[in-house]
Order: structure tokens, then C-alpha cells, then sequence
């Protein structure tokens, strides 16, 4: 299924609205439409974006998210309004560098997707305040805070979206982006050294652990926790629990 032609005589709709359905393509007409500003296609089969879609210049919302894109165009750069762009599980093989030119993005969404690298161009996103990546982009082997995460200045929010279970702990989110950095810093050191110190975070739950199968000792002391949750009890790895 595709929209049809005539779509593109709407020359003054400002908010469409196509998420849930099964499109598959967009007629090229949808161009024409040079007063829309929100558009979401969530949750459809979109395999490919016509070049045409990329003169949809004052755009501020585009939700793209749960399709089928494996590349979108660096044409994506004439996006020069857009604050909020929705791009989560999709195919994505690399991350769209043209999304760093986007200086006036707020809020980007690109999770579950196949690229395993941020470029280091990201951090041109001055206005970038809130940010939902894969556990796999967000935690990694290395002792200290990416790069890019560190470099982002207007950071305030930071989600993982592959699971909402495994997202950051509220308590955690709440308390800005020292707290954030300071989480993710903690989790990465624990892959090296099989030590993920907890502590002190005023944790109300046990959280997500990722890297598990490295875990030996798991400091939770001097936090709010009532109860052990399932996902720490189930790792076998653990020698000590505090």
C-alpha cells in the first residue's frame, strides 16, 4: 500500500498522522506538501523515502520509528527546522551523519537499530537535550564516558529503548545529566573489572545490570532497595552481593 497522489494537493495541512498501518512507500507527491510541520509514519512497512520527502523543509516533528529503513539520505540535512526526529527500530546499518547538522534538534530517538557506532559528529547537536539509544550504543567496553556523550552540552535525558526494563532508574534520570554520566561511567567500568558499584544512589529498586555474564561483586549498600529482584538473583556469575 501507498498513499495517493492527491495527498499532495494539501498544500495547507500542517499535522499528518499515517503511524499504525502498512505502508510500504510514499507516492512522491507527498513534497507538495510545503506547510507540514508534524508528521508521523510510525509503525508502518516503510522500506525507502523518496527523494521528494526531503522538501518537507518546515517540518519540526518527524516520527519514522518500528519501519523498515536500512539508510536514510544525507538529503536529510534540509530538515533545518525539525526539534524531535523518532528513527528507533529500524534497520539502520550506519547512524545518518547529516542527522549532526540538525542544529536545532531536541529530541532524537535512534535505538534498536543495526549500526554499532556514534560518529563523533553528533556532538555538533548543541540543542540536543533528550536521547533514546540501544544498551549496545550506550554502555560499552571502555572505562570512562564515550566521547560523544560527554561532549553533549545540552544533555538532560538519556532512555534505553530496546527494553523499557532495562531503562536507566528513574531515581537516576531525575537527578539531571551528572547522575546520568555518572551511572553510565560506573556500568562501563564494571565490564572490565566484574565490580559494578551501586552504591549510595538511592536506588528504590535493583535495576537492569548489563555486561551480567562479567559480574563477580555488585555493591547495592546504602540505597532504598526493599527486595532482590529477579534479573540479579539469576546471575550465576555473582560471588559477591552487598
Amino acid at each position: 500500500p501507498e498513499l495517493p497522489v492527491q495527498l499532495g494537493k494539501l498544500v495547507t495541512l500542517k499535522t499528518l498522522a499515517l503511524d499504525h498501518n502498512l505502508l510500504v512507500e510514499l507516492h512522491p507527491s507527498i513534497g507538495s506538501l510545503e506547510s507540514l510541520t508534524v508528521l508521523h509514519l510510525s509503525h508502518n512497512k516503510l522500506l525507502d523515502l523518496p527523494i521528494e520527502f526531503f522538501d518537507l523543509t518546515s517540518l519540526t516533528v518527524l516520527s519514522l520509528d518500528h519501519n523498515q529503513l536500512a539508510y536514510v539520505s544525507g538529503a536529510l540535512s534540509a530538515f533545518n527546522k525539525i526539534k524531535e526526529l523518532q528513527l528507533s527500530y529500524n534497520i539502520l546499518r550506519e547512524f545518518p551523519e547529516s542527522i549532526a547538522s540538525l542544529k536545532k534538534l531536541e529530541k532524537l530517538s535512534m535505538g534498536a537499530n543495526a549500526f554499532r557506532r556514534i560518529p563523533d559528529a553528533v556532538t555538533a547537536l548543541t540543542n540536543l537535550n533528550e536521547i533514546w539509544l540501544s544498551e549496545m550504543l550506550t554502555f560499552s567496553d571502555e572505562e570512562h564516558l564515550p566521547d560523544w556523550m560527554d561532549r553533549l552540552t545540552a544533555l538532560r535525558e538519556l532512555h534505553i529503548n530496546d527494553d523499557p526494563n532495562r531503562d536507566l532508574p528513574e531515581v537516576v534520570r531525575n537527578r539531571g545529566v551528572d547522575s546520568i554520566l555518572n551511572w553510565v561511567a560506573r556500568v562501563n567500568a564494571s565490564k572490565e573489572s566484574g565490580k559494578l558499584n551501586l552504591a549510595g544512589l538511592g536506588l528504590k529498586e535493583c535495576a537492569w545490570i548489563p555486561f551480567r555474564k562479567e559480574l563477580q561483586v555488585v555493591d547495592f549498600s546504602k540505597n532504598r532497595i526493599e527486595e532482590i529482584s529477579e534479573n540479579v538473583l539469576c546471575v550465576p556469575s555473582i560471588t559477591s552481593l552487598n
